[in-house]
């Protein structure tokens, strides 16, 4: 398992940062009193199509699964603002793989992040997909506090 990234393997979400969001600032977002700040400004991630149904409400207190190939900024940038409201966040599979870790499907909240020259997000059951760089996870993120 990566050293890294399961940081938030065992974070548990207050109540309050639950109950009171406002949002952001030029490249953060503000959840309860905290700002979490973003690698990329809303401007920057602007530019990636979003195709997703997913809202903010449905990570709260459930697990999240990763499988972004071991990628710390990925594992920091999503773990900064939505481990504030999943129950844990742990690294996974996409389905069969050779590593030591869980194996999952879309039947349960996994992100899927590959690196690619376009950035694009788009969903299948409870999987996200998000390819590209840095800008497409932020993108995400964004559009997430946005729908809430």
């Amino acid at each position: 398992m990566s050293t890294v990234g399961f940081a938030f393997s065992f974070y548990t979400p207050d109540e309050q940062s639950q109950a009171s969001t406002d949002i952001y600032a030029d490249d953060a977002i503000i959840i309860g009193d905290s700002k979490v700040y973003l690698s990329n400004s809303r401007d920057e991630a602007k530019n990636t199509t979003v195709e997703i149904s997913a809202n903010l409400g449905e990570y709260s207190n459930q697990p999240l699964y990763l499988d972004v190939n071991g990628n710390s900024a990925v594992i920091q940038e999503i773990g900064s603002s939505l481990g504030r409201y999943s129950s844990r966040i742990q690294e996974a599979c996409y389905g069969k793989c050779d590593r030591d870790v869980a194996e999952k499907t879309c039947d349960e909240n996994i992100i899927i992040w590959k690196d690619s020259i376009q950035n694009k997000i788009y969903q299948e059951g409870k999987c996200i997909f998000i390819e590209g760089d840095l800008r497409a996870v932020d993108a995400f993120i964004y559009y997430l506090f946005d729908s809430q």
